[in-house]
């Protein structure tokens, strides 16, 4: 067990915590000046430790912000997966990154960012700054994606800001809205309509709640015929958003649209279920997007079958990733298990997941029955 040991300086006395494992490469001290937080750090880093989440690496104490910034933008800035940014996204992270060095983070060691410190520092940059919440969040994305980078130079043990306990909000990006029944015949009526790869591409996103960026990089190596029981064929997606490579299914009822798909649009020089019309190169970057982009035929869709409005209620216009959150609030509640939707949705926590199922209106209805049938 982790305990606080008493230093006393002068008049002043401080409880130290300190961790020094070789062997799991946790390394880590603090300071306190109350005895109180001192012993919940204690159990903090207990409890880090026995999830395997890590707390610190040999050379925490040695790499400030400000460093790992420098470093970080001084090599190629890509994705979790690997692939290049756009320009764009670039020039944004770079700015975010700068803006926060400048505003006081270029001398805190990363082992000082927790979930409490993120909380505290970015809560005082939002008081000085005056940034919206969509602002707010795409510092923190920022941050975050500076925090991958430093665990994987070992600097730092956990991304504290894609911990479960940390609490974003990001209204510009909040999606309450769910399709109909209605809503999605209407829309796949009309992307049948144009003879084009949305038909299927939008059916596999409905079928499977994959992400976008999971379909339009599926490969014809990558579906399989499934040896499950009502199950036709199995889509391996690789490289996805959290890191991970995932297996999904699709029924036999998509078998028909698929094998019309392959007749219409195969392509013997592109190995992708979803090849992309025009070849498009990053000029700065250079990489060649060679994949499906489905949202500007998915915008003609929707606009053909009358969607094209945002709801009185939310004010959301539907999106493609609004399909996401529509499949996972259809399994919810059939009663799908949490650990049944992160398997099959690619979500790592709970907490993910809960954001993407709107079940609030259903549950409430059911807690006032509950209380009508006593």
């Amino acid at each position: 067990m982790i305990k606080p040991r008493v230093k006393k300086d002068g008049k002043y006395t401080y409880y130290i915590v300190s961790v020094d494992r070789k062997t799991s490469g946790h390394k880590i001290y603090e300071r306190f000046t109350n005895k109180k937080d001192a012993k919940k750090f204690c159990i903090e880093v207990e409890d880090r430790i026995a999830k395997n989440k890590g707390i610190v690496s040999n050379r925490i104490d040695k790499v400030t912000f400000g460093e790992a910034v420098e470093k970080y933008l001084s090599g190629p800035i890509l994705a979790n997966n690997r692939r290049p940014l756009s320009p764009r996204t670039i020039t944004d992270r770079k700015y975010g990154l700068i803006k926060l060095t400048n505003s006081g983070f270029s001398t805190i060691p990363l082992g000082r960012f927790n979930v409490a410190a993120c909380e505290s520092l970015f809560d005082d940059l939002q008081y000085r700054f005056g940034w919206s919440s969509k602002s707010r969040y795409n510092y923190e994305s920022h941050a975050s994606s500076l925090f991958n980078f430093a665990k994987k130079q070992k600097w730092m043990g956990h991304n504290p800001i894609m911990d479960e306990d940390y609490e974003r909000l990001n209204d510009s990006k909040s999606r309450n809205r769910t399709y109909t029944s209605e809503e999605r015949d209407r829309l796949l009526a009309a992307a049948d309509d144009e003879q084009s790869m949305l038909s299927l591409f939008l059916r596999i996103a409905f079928a499977t709640g994959a992400r976008s960026s999971e379909i339009s990089n599926l490969l014809w190596d990558d579906i399989q015929p499934s040896d499950y029981d009502g199950v036709a064929h199995s889509l391996f997606f690789r490289n996805t958003k959290n890191g991970s490579d995932r297996k999904v299914f699709i029924g036999e009822d998509l078998t028909t649209f698929l094998n019309r798909h392959e007749q219409q649009f195969r392509q013997t020089a592109s190995p992708f279920v979803f090849p992309a019309k025009r070849i498009h190169r990053h000029t700065k970057t250079g990489a060649v997007t060679t994949h499906y982009k489905a949202y500007e035929e998915f915008r003609k869709a929707r606009v053909k079958a009358g969607l094209d409005e945002p709801d009185p209620l939310w004010g959301e216009r539907l999106s493609i990733h609004h399909i996401r959150h529509t499949w996972a609030t259809e399994l919810g509640a059939k009663g799908a298990s949490l650990t049944q939707l992160m398997s099959a949705g690619g979500w790592k926590s709970a907490s993910m997941v809960t954001r993407y199922m709107k079940l609030q209106e259903q549950q409430a209805a059911e807690a006032t029955l509950l209380l009508l049938n006593k």
